[in-house]
């Protein structure tokens, strides 16, 4: 039964949206993630995308959270506990990626 849940998750897809630039960064939109949430959007890199390293910022909110190879620096604001994702942006390159999430309006 496990293996049937973990197929279904999707996997966090990275679409470029602009030109690379000379610094090899380059903007995306997040696709393809599982999490309905905030907290669980972060869990999801954090476990899926273990080698790399940035920021989780949330517009409105306000905060960010730093994370490097599978673990966070600091943590997680109190206001953003409960926050529903209505989409998310990055940007970044090689292992380097910020997050950008847009929460849901309530």
């Amino acid at each position: 039964m496990r293996e049937e849940l973990e197929a279904e998750k999707k996997c966090i897809k990275l679409i470029q949206t602009g030109r690379t630039g000379s610094d090899e960064t380059a903007p995306f939109k997040v696709m393809d993630f599982w999490a309905k949430t905030l907290v669980e959007f972060i869990t999801e890199v954090l476990e899926e995308r273990p080698h790399e390293w940035g920021f989780f910022k949330v517009k409105t909110i306000g905060g960010r959270v730093e994370y490097r190879d599978g673990e966070l620096l600091n943590e997680i604001p109190d206001s953003w506990q409960y926050v529903e994702i209505e989409s998310i942006d990055a940007s970044g390159g090689w292992s380097r990626m910020d997050y950008l999430i847009t929460p849901k309006r309530i």
